[in-house]
């Protein structure tokens, strides 16, 4: 009697191709994440807040990815989709914390996108205030992590089932508390997002002058990555308003609720593109991985060996706080020349970031050039700053 009440799956070879391509396109861009993650923990050149930020995105990327192709689009396949309803087409907890992930993880990943536009805005206009940067970071970490919890924590206590969505299957679940449903929150988040990168759009634009013209041309790249993911959360901003608005039982309630993997799949998975494509630090990093790094054509390419590099000399400056821009004085160089810290350096300094590069006030380096090289040794004393003296030799050309 039970199977009678069975509802049937309609899924063909038609949606199997349909999901075959899905997975296709899938596969590249998850290969980049994991290149994109080994350069990341790999790479120092990597470690600033943007790249904190965009690597929590790529994560949220992947869980969501994941809990939803597992959930509603390997469900879906032909040889699995019957099988499926016919155990799991009643309410059950079996699925409820995949459900859980993949609700969750939809929220948090419109919450980055708005972390990763924030974050430049704050390092555009409070670009000499190191602690504003560091600070702000972690709270737009804490944000995007925590903010989801009370959207979606209700569906910890729900069961869930698998239903007919054709010609593939969807999930419902049991609300066990009065809440909101799930296309208005999401609808409401996703909204919210697209206005706050295009407001962070618009404030990046108004400042666009006064930057250098290196940074303009960075800004700009990372404008038009903001603008096409502003554009991809409104269209699924759209489609959740779709799907609230349209009957259940209407064709064109199915139609976008199975077809909107379109729009949630650039989303998630046309920002590792957008990376490689707009970042030289990255591209160089993953061509340095994978040893693809293209050859000199032959008449550029040079007649000496490549310079040797030494340290011939260490001091340790005792006593001092380093801050951002300080200068050190000439009495403490065994080369009595004043030594400017970086912007990097400055009070509070992650532990991370232990390696930074000197400015030195000296005319164009010749064959035999001095290179400053500022290391914070938090290991010690917060008060520790190590100067590394590199000489770096050119040899005498090979005719």
């Amino acid at each position: 009697s039970n199977s009678s009440h069975t509802p049937l799956c309609k899924a063909s070879t038609s949606t199997d191709v349909e999901l075959f391509v899905e997975f296709s396109i899938a596969v590249p861009s998850m290969i980049l994440y994991g290149l994109f993650f080994v350069v990341y923990f790999k790479s120092f050149q990597l470690r600033s807040s943007y790249y904190l930020l965009f690597f929590v995105h790529s994560c949220i990327n992947i869980v969501y990815f994941v809990s939803r192709a597992l959930l509603l689009r390997v469900s879906s396949f032909s040889p699995l989709c019957q099988w499926v309803l016919d155990h799991f087409g009643h309410f059950e907890y079996t699925f409820t914390p995949l459900y859980f992930l993949y609700h969750y993880s939809q929220h948090a990943q419109a919450l980055s996108i708005i972390a990763i536009n924030v974050n430049r805005v704050v390092a555009i206009y409070f670009y000499n205030s190191f602690n504003m940067l560091h600070y702000t970071t972690y709270v737009l970490l804490f944000s995007l992590l925590f903010i989801p919890l009370p959207l979606t924590w209700h569906l910890l206590i729900s069961p869930v089932k698998y239903i007919p969505s054709p010609p593939m299957i969807a999930m419902d679940y049991e609300r066990i508390v009065n809440y909101p449903g799930l296309s208005i929150l999401h609808l409401f988040v996703d909204t919210i997002a697209t206005g706050v990168v295009a407001a962070t759009s618009v404030l990046i634009l108004a400042q666009m002058k006064s930057l250098q013209k290196r940074r303009k041309t960075n800004e700009r790249s990372l404008i038009i990555v903001s603008l096409l993911l502003s554009f991809g959360l409104l269209m699924a901003a759209t489609v959740q308003y779709l799907i609230h608005s349209l009957s259940r039982n209407s064709s064109a309630y199915y139609f976008v609720l199975n077809h909107r993997w379109i729009i949630t799949n650039f989303v998630t998975l046309f920002p590792p593109w957008s990376l490689l494509l707009l970042s030289s630090v990255v591209r160089t990093e993953i061509s340095s991985l994978l040893s693809i790094s293209p050859p000199l054509p032959p008449s550029s390419r040079p007649l000496v060996p490549p310079p040797s590099t030494t340290i011939y000399r260490i001091i340790t400056l005792r006593g001092i706080s380093p801050r951002r821009g300080s200068t050190i004085r000439a009495s403490a160089l065994p080369t009595r020349k004043a030594v400017t810290l970086p912007l990097g350096v400055g009070e509070g300094e992650n532990s991370r970031l232990h390696r930074f590069r000197g400015s030195i006030p000296v005319p164009p380096p010749t064959p035999s050039s001095h290179k400053y090289t500022l290391i914070h040794e938090s290991t010690i004393s917060n008060n520790n700053v190590i100067i590394e003296i590199e000489k770096s030799t050119s040899p005498s050309p090979r005719l």
